[in-house]
C-alpha cells in the first residue's frame, strides 16, 4: 500500500513573505504543465529536526528512476466519471496511472487513483471517500490539521494472490481506511541537485489500516465475504514546498521511526508540455498542425473520438471503424486534446494545433 499512500502528498505554489513561505495554491494544477521526478531507491540522508531557519541540504540524492506526470482536465481522462467531484487530474507515465484531485481556494484534496498503484501487478480503482485533504489555505509555518477517508478496492481473480487459499475464491475486497496528521514543523533553505529553495517543510504521519476479504458467489445469495486478516502501517512523509515552482520539490518517505526508505525530487521546474501524448498503438493523425482536416491511420476497429479545447470542454466526439479523415474545420483556432479510446481504454492521446 504505500507506495500509493506516500504519493497523496501533493505540491502547491506560494507567495514570498520575508524569509519564510506562504502557501496560497495560487498555481496548484496548471493544466498541460509537465512534472518531472527522479527517484533515489537506497538513500543515505537523516530526518533532521524541526524548527525555523533550517538549513536542507541533499545535493548527495541519487538518480534511480524517472517519472514523468501532466495536469490534465478530468475530462481528458479515461476514468472521469468514477470521480464525480474531481476538478483536476495528472497522468503519470504515459498513462500507467492517472490521478484525481479537487482544487478550491481554499483547499486541496486528492479523490483517488487508477493504474497499478499499489505494486498488486493490475490496475485498480482507488476511489477515497471523502476526499482526502493534501492542504488548506493560506498555510504557513506551524499549521497543523488532520483528516481521514476510506477506500474499497474490489477485484477479481487476478487479485486473489493477495489472500492466503487465494483459490477458493473467485473475488478481494480490501478496505482501506487512512487516517492523516499534517504539521508544517520547518522553514528555511532547501538545496537538491535542481538548486537552492526558500521552503516549507511538511511532515505527513499516515495511519493505514487495510482489511482484506475473499468473495464466493453463491447461487440464490451473490457474493459472499469472509474477513481475512487486516494490516497496520504508520508512515511518515516530508515534503518540501517552495514558492512559484507549482509542485513539491521533494519529498522523504520514512518508516514511523523515520528511517528513511525513499527521496523523489523534482529534476526540473514544471511548465508546459503541449507536445505530451499517449501511443499505445501505430495510431498516427496528420498533418499537425492542419487547417482542421486531419487524416487518422492505422484504426484497427471502432474507436471512438473525443477532441477536447484548451478549456477541456468537449468539442467534438464521433466512432471511426478504420482510417479516414477527421474534420475539423468548423472549429476555432487552437490548440485542441484528441483522445481516441478502445474498449474503455485510451489508446492514443495528443496535442493537435488547427491554424488557417
Amino acid at each position: 500500500m504505500k507506495k500509493a499512500l506516500l504519493f497523496m502528498v501533493f505540491c502547491a505554489c506560494t507567495t514570498f513573505n520575508f524569509a519564510q513561505v506562504t502557501i496560497d495554491g495560487t498555481n496548484i494544477g496548471i493544466i498541460d504543465y509537465k512534472i518531472t521526478e527522479v527517484k533515489d531507491t537506497s538513500p543515505s540522508i537523516a530526518i533532521t529536526a524541526p524548527g525555523a531557519n533550517q538549513t536542507w541540504n541533499y545535493t548527495n540524492i541519487s538518480n534511480h528512476e524517472t517519472s514523468v506526470g501532466v495536469f490534465q482536465y478530468v475530462n481528458w481522462t479515461p476514468h472521469a466519471s468514477k470521480f464525480p467531484t474531481a476538478n483536476l487530474a495528472m497522468m503519470r507515465d504515459n498513462g500507467a496511472e492517472y490521478w484525481y484531485y479537487n482544487k478550491a481556494s481554499n483547499s486541496f484534496k486528492i479523490n483517488g487513483a487508477v493504474g497499478d498503484i499499489f505494486d498488486f501487478g493490475v490496475p485498480v480503482d482507488f476511489v477515497l471517500n471523502p476526499g482526502q485533504t493534501i492542504a488548506n489555505f493560506p498555510l504557513n509555518y506551524q499549521d497543523a490539521f488532520s483528516d481521514s477517508s476510506t477506500s474499497i478496492i474490489l477485484g477479481d481473480t487476478s487479485l486473489t494472490n493477495l489472500l492466503p487459499l487465494g483459490g477458493i475464491f473467485d473475488s478481494v475486497r480490501v478496505t482501506i481506511n487512512i487516517k492523516t496528521n499534517v504539521n508544517v514543523d520547518g522553514w528555511g533553505s532547501l538545496t537538491t541537485p535542481l538548486g537552492t529553495f526558500d521552503a516549507l517543510r511538511v511532515k505527513t504521519v499516515s495511519h493505514v489500516e487495510s482489511k482484506f476479504a475473499g468473495g464466493t458467489v453463491l447461487p440464490f445469495v451473490g457474493t459472499t465475504w469472509v474477513n481475512l486478516f487486516t494490516e497496520n502501517d504508520t508512515t511518515n512523509q516530508y515534503s518540501w514546498w517552495s514558492d512559484s515552482v507549482g509542485y513539491s520539490l521533494m519529498s522523504v518517505d520514512a518508516d514511523q521511526n523515520d528511517v528513511v526508505e525513499e527521496v523523489t525530487y523534482l529534476s526540473a521546474i514544471p511548465g508546459p508540455s503541449s507536445i505530451q501524448e499517449l501511443v499505445k498503438s501505430n495510431i498516427s493523425i496528420y498533418p499537425n498542425p492542419s487547417n482542421g482536416m486531419f487524416q487518422l491511420r492505422n484504426l484497427t476497429g471502432s474507436e471512438d473520438i473525443f477532441i477536447y479545447d484548451a478549456s477541456g470542454r468537449l468539442a467534438y466526439q464521433k466512432q471511426f471503424s478504420g482510417d479516414g479523415y477527421l474534420d475539423l474545420r468548423n472549429l476555432n483556432n487552437g490548440i485542441y486534446k484528441i483522445q481516441i479510446i478502445d474498449e474503455g481504454q485510451m489508446i492514443f492521446s495528443k496535442s493537435l494545433i488547427i491554424e488557417e
